[in-house]
């Protein structure tokens, strides 16, 4: 009896063996099957982050380009805006001084041409809202 399990243990132990050298088998082989899948994997990842910092560094420079464009533009309007506000200043000014001296013209014509009259001293003419 003693050898029974003596033969029982040892075939156990051999099996056990076995299967333990097969599935070691079956791992190498897996493992050399999913390596390639991988390596490409991690080559695929790296190229992508690689197109990725470039596309975000080409991005940055195009909004860089853009903001640079649009603060000139906003300078040439500014500027422009400026200039149209003097010249338009400098018009009023200057329309404003050609009334005066027509309005004071006109004043100066009435007084002169009322105190030259005969039989009228001084009279001025009363100038209307129109001249």
């Amino acid at each position: 009896m003693d050898y029974f399990f003596l033969i029982s243990s040892g075939l156990a132990f051999l099996m056990a063996s076995l299967l333990i050298v097969a599935l070691l088998v079956m791992l190498v082989r897996l493992t050399r099957g999913v390596l390639p899948l991988l390596e490409e994997a991690h080559t695929n990842v790296r190229e992508l982050g690689e197109l990725a910092n470039s596309t975000v560094t080409h991005a940055s420079a195009t909004l860089d380009l853009v903001e640079t464009r649009v603060t000139r533009a906003m300078t040439d309007a500014n500027v422009g805006g400026q200039e149209v506000s003097k010249r338009g200043m400098n018009i009023a000014s200057a329309v404003a001084g050609i009334y005066l001296s027509v309005r004071l013209v006109s004043t100066v014509r009435s007084f002169w041409s009322g105190s030259n009259k005969k039989g009228k001293k001084g009279k001025r003419k009363k100038l209307s809202s129109g001249d």
